[in-house]
C-alpha cells in the first residue's frame, strides 16, 4: 500500500536536509587549515598543475578538498531524504546490511538500495564495490531464500537508467520515482537539490573567502621563498 506524497512536507523535508548539509560544509571551510587541503600525493598534483602563484594553487587545493568531503556529507543527507519519504510512501526502512542504504518492498519483492551520486560512480573503486555487494544480494535471491532484487540509485541527473545483468541502475527522476512512487516527486526533488538555500549559501560563500585568506598566508610562510616564488622542491618532497 502506497501512501500519497504532501508536496509541501516533501519540499520543506528536502530543503531542511540540504540546508543542514550546506551548514556543515560552512562549518567546514570555517575551521580549515592548510594541512587538511594538502593533496596526499603532492608530486604529482605539482605535475599536473603547474600553478605559479600561491593564492590560485590553494583555490585549487581547497575546492578538491572540499569536493572529496562534501560529496560525503551530500551523500548522507540525500540518504535521508530517500529513507523519510520511503517511509511515508511504503513504510520502508534502514537497511541493517552493511553498505546497502534502504530496503524497500514492492510487489511482494523486498528491495535492497544502495544510494550514491553519478559523480561517485567514477571511481572504479567505488563502482566495484557497489557492484560486488549488489551481485552479493543477486546471488542469495537465487538461493531461492528471499524475494529480494537489488538496486543501484543514482539521485543526480547525470546519468541513464541502466539494467545490469545482477541488479537495476535507476538514475535521477527514475529513482525517486521508485522510492515515493510519484513521477512529479522526482522532480520536485532534484528541482530542490538544484538550488542552493541562499542565506545559508551566502554565509558559506564568505567563511570560504575567510579559508581562502588564511590558507594563502599560510602557503606564503610554509611554501615560498623568500622572493615570493613557490618553492617547488619543498611542495612536492615534504609539507615542512
Amino acid at each position: 500500500m502506497t501512501y500519497p506524497i504532501n508536496y509541501q512536507i516533501l519540499s520543506d523535508l528536502t530543503y531542511r536536509v540540504l540546508a543542514s548539509y550546506h551548514a556543515q560544509q560552512t562549518e567546514l571551510v570555517r575551521n580549515v587549515t592548510l594541512d587538511d587541503v594538502l593533496p596526499n600525493d603532492l608530486y604529482q598534483f605539482v605535475a599536473q598543475k603547474p600553478l605559479r602563484d600561491a593564492g590560485t594553487l590553494v583555490s585549487a587545493w581547497l575546492e578538491s578538498w572540499l569536493l572529496a568531503s562534501g560529496t560525503t556529507n551530500l551523500r548522507t543527507a540525500i540518504v535521508d531524504v530517500a529513507r523519510q519519504l520511503a517511509a511515508k510512501a511504503y513504510g520502508a526502512t534502514a537497511s541493517n546490511i552493511l553498505g546497502i542504504d534502504l530496503e524497500l518492498k514492492r510487489n511482494k519483492t523486498n528491495f535492497l538500495i544502495c544510494i550514491c551520486s553519478n559523480s561517485q560512480l567514477q571511481s572504479g573503486a567505488n563502482r566495484h564495490r557497489v557492484t560486488r555487494l549488489l551481485k552479493q544480494v543477486a546471488e542469495t535471491k537465487q538461493t531461492g531464500e528471499h524475494d529480494i532484487a537489488g538496486v543501484l540509485g543514482i539521485y543526480d541527473h547525470a546519468t541513464q537508467t541502466k539494467y545490469r545483468k545482477s541488479y537495476v541502475e535507476l538514475a535521477g527522476e527514475d529513482f525517486w520515482e521508485f522510492v515515493c512512487d510519484e513521477r512529479e516527486a522526482g522532480r520536485n526533488i532534484l528541482s530542490i537539490m538544484s538550488r542552493q538555500p541562499m542565506e545559508i549559501n551566502g554565509e558559506f560563500s564568505e567563511q570560504k573567502a575567510y579559508a581562502l585568506n588564511r590558507l594563502t598566508e599560510a602557503c606564503i610562510y610554509r611554501l615560498c621563498t623568500t622572493d615570493g616564488s613557490i618553492d617547488w622542491a619543498r611542495l612536492a618532497y615534504g609539507r615542512n
